[in-house]
């Protein structure tokens, strides 16, 4: 049975980026507009292929995961490696909120 790793919510994204201290400006406009990929609003991952080269030959050598963010003005994209952001949320898991009442 293969493992299935769990989709990840923008918030998710956006929590791990804040904690880093990550620009929350696109660095090509400077907009503010920064939207992360919802896994799970979407159910689908983003990858990058990666491939090796012999010779004349290239061939593919698996994917490299990644959690893309885009600018809402211009459309500029960047991409954060998905294995740290996992890491990080497993050690930092999202506290329920409290509320009084």
């Amino acid at each position: 049975m293969a493992y299935r790793q769990s989709l990840l919510k923008a918030s998710d994204v956006r929590r791990f980026l804040s904690a880093k201290g990550s620009v929350a400006n696109c660095a090509v406009c400077g907009s503010s507009e920064l939207n992360a990929l919802d896994e799970q609003l979407i159910g689908a991952r983003a990858a990058l292929p990666v491939l090796k080269r012999d010779g004349d030959q290239v061939s593919s050598d698996g994917l490299f995961e990644v959690v893309l963010v885009a600018c809402s003005n211009c459309g500029n994209v960047r991409a954060h490696e998905r294995r740290l952001i996992e890491a990080w949320l497993a050690s930092n898991p999202e506290r329920p909120s409290t509320t009084l009442g």
